[in-house]
């Protein structure tokens, strides 16, 4: 979640979104799931950053290609969303 929110504001830095994740130790950490909060994230996020950090970071995530307006419903997909989100933790790295 915080990745695909931070931007670097290094002086001469021409496009400074996404960074780059570089993840030496990755961790899933269970947490319960919040339909409302995953839907209310959703507008905020830049979807495709957000799939290819996860599936750099975990293998196992598999989030569609695409996000359409009925998957945004779909809790299957909602599931995914919050896994990738909240459960994938970057333990040590660097960005």
């Amino acid at each position: 979640l915080t990745h695909n929110l931070l931007t670097c504001n290094v002086k001469g830095v021409v496009n400074g979104f996404p960074l780059k994740i570089e993840a030496a130790k990755v961790e899933r950490q269970e947490t319960d799931f919040n339909e409302e909060f995953i839907k209310n994230m959703i507008p905020k996020l830049d979807y495709n950053v957000l799939r290819n950090a996860a599936k750099q970071l975990d293998e196992t995530v598999d989030l569609p290609e695409v996000l359409t307006d009925e998957m945004k419903e779909d809790e299957s997909v909602l599931k995914k969303l919050h896994t990738a989100l909240m459960e994938v933790t970057v333990i040590e790295g660097n960005l």
